[in-house]
């Protein structure tokens, strides 16, 4: 589905089976997605103010460009999830996917 170049405002997303979507250049505010499965979906050059994702499956998605600061994605999944690395300052997540942010900046971790 194409949503690129798009102003998202006030808006739920919930339950929603959104595969390979692409929200391109969009801006999102006040917007909540609850419960949803974005598999695959792009979030390129996006502008999220007061935006909330819980319980999201975000796996592959791509978020280049885009600043996560305030982004929660903590009860997500995020496998394989591509970001620029210069935009992940402040970005919420639990401690098992903090080692997939740790991955992307090619830290390697020894136990």
């Amino acid at each position: 589905m194409e949503f690129s170049q798009s102003l998202m405002q006030d808006i739920l997303f919930q339950l929603c089976k959104g595969h390979y979507c692409d929200f391109g250049g969009s801006t999102f505010k006040d917007c909540m997605f609850d419960i949803n499965d974005l598999t695959g979906s792009g979030f390129v050059q996006c502008d999220f103010k007061k935006t909330s994702f819980d319980k999201c499956i975000l796996n592959s998605t791509e978020w280049f460009n885009t600043k996560l600061k305030e982004l929660d994605f903590s009860s997500c999944e995020i496998e394989n999830i591509a970001v620029s690395s210069d935009k992940l300052t402040g970005v919420v997540v639990n401690s098992s996917q903090a080692l997939e942010f740790v991955k992307l900046l090619g830290i390697v971790v020894k136990d």
